[in-house]
């Protein structure tokens, strides 16, 4: 229920609110057990799954350590209210920096064989 004047303070929307108060409840609502599992297992698990493994065996485990706790608080709070594009970018930023470094942990494995094959 709410009341008229809110929606005028809100600005309009025809006084009814537009998303629900939960990130993961609104993701399966509005895209379905198909897009549900696809967000939060493959992109979200697989990234997790990545970091993890890159994390073993680098030197900047600390800054990996540290991206994948504050994208775990992000998705923690999600359960409470739902992201918006100021946290959302901030999100995939901590991923994208996340990725390059277990990506680039990857590279220079792959690049350490090829030279060692090529000896």
């Amino acid at each position: 229920y709410r009341r008229s004047e809110y929606g005028l303070l809100e600005g309009g929307h025809n006084y009814t609110p537009d998303r629900l108060h939960n990130d993961y409840l609104d993701k399966f609502v509005t895209r379905g057990i198909l897009g549900f599992v696809a967000y939060y297992i493959f992109f979200f698990g697989s990234w997790i799954l990545l970091l993890i493994r890159a994390c073993k065996k680098q030197q900047h485990y600390l800054i990996i350590i540290s991206c994948i706790s504050s994208a775990m608080s992000f998705q923690a709070q999600s359960l409470f209210n739902f992201g918006v594009v100021p946290t959302f970018t901030i999100l995939f930023i901590i991923m994208g920096i996340g990725a390059s470094f277990a990506l680039d942990n990857l590279n220079d494995k792959h690049q350490t064989e090829a030279i060692n094959d090529n000896v």
